[in-house]
């Protein structure tokens, strides 16, 4: 990318704030829980060749927190809604490879399910189907957290919004095996060895998935656009070659 290219713009897409960059086909970047655009800062510049729209959830970075519940289906719901002003303003494609880190490839496999229509591939990173696809000892630390900002929601309005947000792991996503067999478009699962997510909820995520490859980077935990970025970036940028060629 040129360096006009990697400034990105800022845009209003419907319900979310975005950062739009590069041109090429539409890769759409989806972060994590209490996150923002710039946790793909560093693997950015190794997406060459592509529109790459890096959308903030609702009550995350520059999007507000809305009236509507935080869930991943509901989040899903944005991403498709936002996808379809990009399009009408000429901004990206309606459609494109879905490229999701943590809540983010929990919503992206939502909308592969729901919006097959806008999903021409999947990235999924550090994503988990089922609460129960976290290592237990990490769920429960999860939950401990949760319940401490449930707490203190009772006199601050910060810890309310926290509590909203931090909630989407304690119970969610609530994605079904035969839902998750039911995507239909090249997809890449990707996770670090000593990550979060238990390596057989890995392993069955890319199983279930019918046209999936795996890859574990060696040695990492969860935070791979951080941990990894090089490695990361260079596995992305491999599986969005692959699709260019097909």
């Amino acid at each position: 990318m040129t360096a006009s290219e990697l400034t990105p713009a800022v845009v209003q897409l419907g319900p979310l704030v975005a950062e739009v960059a590069g041109s090429g086909p539409t890769v759409v970047l989806l972060h994590g829980n209490g996150e923002d655009a710039r946790i793909f800062d560093a693997i950015v510049p190794h997406l060459a060749g592509y529109r790459l729209v890096i959308m903030e959830a609702r009550g995350h970075g520059r999007t507000p927190e809305g009236e509507a519940p935080i869930t991943i289906a509901h989040l899903a719901k944005d991403v498709d809604a936002a996808m379809a002003v990009a399009e009408a303003d000429g901004l990206a494609a309606g459609r494109g490879v879905i490229v999701g880190f943590s809540d983010g490839a929990n919503v992206a496999m939502e909308l592969a399910i729901h919006r097959p229509e806008r999903v021409d591939g999947l990235v999924l990173i550090g994503g988990n189907y089922q609460p129960s696809g976290m290592k237990p000892l990490v769920h429960a630390w999860i939950v401990l957290g949760w319940v401490g900002l449930a707490v203190a929601s009772l006199v601050s309005k910060r810890a309310r919004r926290r509590a909203r947000v931090w909630g989407l792991m304690v119970g969610q996503p609530r994605i079904s095996e035969t839902e998750l067999a039911q995507i239909g478009v090249p997809t890449l699962v990707v996770a670090g060895e000593r990550d979060i997510i238990t390596p057989y909820h890995v392993r069955r995520t890319a199983g279930l998935i019918r046209q999936a490859e795996l890859v574990i980077v060696p040695d990492k935990g969860h935070l791979l656009p951080v941990e990894a970025p090089a490695a990361l970036a260079d596995a992305v940028g491999q599986f969005l070659a692959s699709l260019r060629r097909s």
